[in-house]
Parts: C-alpha cells; structure tokens; sequence
C-alpha cells in the first residue's frame, strides 16, 4: 500500500469524482496499490476491500476517526472518535471464508462471500428482493437439492433468505458495527461505519484544499502546479503564511 503524494491523490480525487460509491472506491484502492490490476481489486471480498480502504485512511490521516451521528430518536447531534483498531479484525480471526456452505431443508448450497462487482450489479435492482436474489445467484457456486444439481436462478425464497444471512456472516469485515448511545435521551443503537464512504469525504476535502492552496501560491509567485504540489507540506504551509 502506497501513501499517495498530493499530486496524485488529487488526480484520484478527480477521476473518481461523479463515479458511483462501488466504482469510487476502486479507484482510491488503485491509486494506493498501482501494482494490483483493477480487477484483481475488484475481485476482493467486501471486508478486504474495506481492510485495504482503512489501512490507506490510517497511512494518509492516521488512526483517529473523528465522525457524527444523528440520534434516529431525538434527532440529537452526536459527535464520537473512533481508532482505526477497533474497526480491525481481531487477531486470530479469519478475516473472510473463500467459500462456505448451507444446508436449507433438501437444498445444499456452496457459496462465496460478494465482492464489488456483485455490489455494482445489484445496485441497478429495483427492490430489495430483487437485489438479493440476484445477489445469490451471483453468490452461489453449486447448488443441489436431494443430490441433483439445480440453477440458482430456481432457489425458493426462503433459501435466498436464509442465504442472505450466511453471507453477511461469512466476511467477517464487511460490517464494522459501532453501539452509541445518545447523551440526550438516552437512547442506544448501533452504526455501520462505511469506511469507503468516510475516506471519500476526507480525499474530497483534503483535494480541494490542496488546490485552493495550489491556486494562492500560483497567484502569488507563479509557481507550477505540479512544483506546488511536489513542495512538503510544511514549506507550503510556510510560503502561505508569507503570502497572507
């Protein structure tokens, strides 16, 4: 994993701007690890991609994450901090199966866990249903009932159903859950930290502050973008007091 220069996290911010939240977060893993073909990240189980996603917010931010959260209750404002730690996978569990298996009645299912693609094709769904069913027959590798093979297209709803859970289940990392309880009334319940979704709002804020910084120091000196770019942040820091 790469820690991305000024220069080139700004040319990630732009080319993922306008693009869907699945697509976005490709493009931010690929600036960080230039190595991996975009379909080898595609490819990646939702908890690994968001692993990847946390480790290039801890080496671009740090650890710290400072968030908010409406009380679905009251409507309070609730500001918390998170470490990076807590939304990391325990030493010593598996992170994500390769596959697993389901026994519904007479039906016996292999699956794997979706990835981005699977994401990006149900989010053209209609419905719910619609996406989750889709979502396993996209899912599901083998399926038999009373030992003859059968399509997933052709699976009861109460398997796809029953389906949906063993997923969820089955990449340990793809819901980073945290409890909060409101100062005001009292009330608790538990948040899903999209970790794709908070980094893109800090490179969103980050890029454009870069350029602002980028448009005072050009106005002042002259300077190129890309040699304003190059400078550290401390020398920038440095010349945009001077300029005022």
């Amino acid at each position: 994993m790469h820690v991305l220069s000024s220069a080139r996290l700004i040319q990630a911010w732009e080319q993922a701007l306008g693009q869907h939240p699945v697509d976005r977060a490709l493009t931010l893993l690929a600036a960080a690890d230039p190595q991996s073909a975009r379909e080898e990240l595609a490819a990646l189980t939702i908890g690994e991609r968001d692993a990847r996603l946390l480790a290039m917010r801890e080496s671009l931010f740090g650890s710290a994450l400072e968030s908010y959260a409406e009380c679905p209750q009251c409507g309070a404002q609730l500001e918390f901090a998170l470490d990076a730690g807590d939304l990391r996978l325990p030493a010593g569990m598996n992170p994500s199966s390769a596959s697993g298996e389901l026994v519904a009645g007479d039906i016996r299912l292999k699956f794997r866990p979706p990835d981005s693609n699977d994401l990006a094709a149900v989010m053209k769904c209609a419905d719910v249903a619609t996406a989750r069913r889709l979502l396993s027959e996209r899912c599901v590798m083998e399926a038999e009932r009373s030992g003859v093979k059968v399509p997933p297209a052709g699976l009861p709803e109460f398997v796809v159903a029953k389906l949906a859970t063993s997923l969820a289940a089955a990449d340990t990392r793809a819901d980073n859950v945290v409890a909060l309880s409101c100062a005001t009334c009292g009330h608790r319940w538990e948040l899903i930290v999209d970790i794709a979704a908070f980094l893109w709002a800090e490179i969103h804020a980050l890029a454009k502050r870069l350029l602002r910084e980028v448009h005072a120091l050009a106005w002042a000196y002259g300077w190129r973008e890309d040699d304003i770019l190059a400078m550290s942040a401390a020398r920038r820091r440095f010349y945009l007091e001077l300029v005022g």
